[in-house]
Formats: structure tokens, C-alpha cells, sequence
């Protein structure tokens, strides 16, 4: 009946749950993932919006990595607090080229109707609670910055 192995404990139960929830992707797609929070700070935000926040990044992540060879497919996750501030890293791989629509991110897949909007919920979530965030795509690396006030 437990089909999600909860072995990851950030600090948060709901984290824990949709880590576990993709750990089922990352095995099937030979995904190494990596893992440092000190997650007890994001009590603050809803399950839902925690949910949202979390699945819409490591959905991105995965659907981006997945193009890459197996040797290269790696996602990690940090959270941490610095000086007052709850710090979210995300870091992943990846191959092709992002195009930015203004400070938006324009979706790869073909229909723009019924895709790329989960980059836009993250910022919606992250606005929510009165966080900054900052999306940087160097050297083919794709890294989603967060900070919350604490």
C-alpha cells in the first residue's frame, strides 16, 4: 500500500511527500537526485501551495533532463536559511536553447495553449508569500533561486 518510500526527511512532511512522488520518475528515467534541506522553515506556506512550488520545479526538471544522456541527468535541491532569509536551489542540466519571452521563460513544447505555465505558478507562489525569484540558464545549466523572508 505505501508505494512512496518517505526515506527523505527535509523537515516538512509535504516536501517529503512530493520528493517521494518523483523519486518513482527519477528511478524510471535514471535520474540522479541530490538532496540538502533544512525545510522546516517552509511550515509557513500551505500543503497546496508547497505542492505547486516543488512539483511544477522538479516537473520542469525532469522533463529537462530526461534529453540528456544517462551520465548527465542530475537534479538537485537545496534549502537553507541565510541571515534571515529562507534560501530554495534548485540546479539542473540542460541540452537546446531556452528563449526568454521579456523576464518570462517561453515554453519548449509545441502548444503554448496548454503549456508553460508552471515557471509562471512558481512566481505566482513565490510573489504569494513575498519571496524574489531569479532564474538563471548559463552554461546550459538551468538554476531556480528563491528567498523567502523568515
Amino acid at each position: 500500500m505505501d508505494i512512496y518510500d518517505l526515506s527523505i526527511k527535509t523537515g516538512n512532511t509535504d516536501l517529503d511527500i512530493v520528493i517521494a512522488e518523483k523519486s518513482l520518475m527519477f528511478e524510471k528515467n535514471k535520474i540522479a537526485f541530490s538532496v540538502m534541506c533544512e525545510a522546516e522553515k517552509l511550515n509557513f506556506m500551505p500543503s497546496s501551495d508547497i505542492y505547486s512550488l516543488f512539483g511544477n520545479a522538479l516537473d520542469n526538471a525532469i522533463e529537462a533532463v530526461v534529453f540528456l544522456p544517462e551520465d548527465e541527468r542530475t537534479i538537485s535541491l537545496g534549502i537553507k536559511e541565510i541571515i534571515g532569509q529562507l534560501y530554495i536551489h534548485i540546479e539542473n542540466p540542460y541540452v537546446g536553447e531556452l528563449i526568454r519571452n521579456g523576464t518570462a521563460l517561453k515554453t519548449t513544447k509545441g502548444d503554448e495553449a496548454y503549456h508553460g505555465f508552471g515557471v509562471h505558478s512558481i512566481k505566482l507562489t513565490v510573489e504569494k508569500f513575498g519571496g524574489v525569484l531569479e532564474i538563471c540558464t548559463d552554461d546550459n545549466i538551468f538554476s531556480l533561486d528563491i528567498l523567502f523572508p523568515v
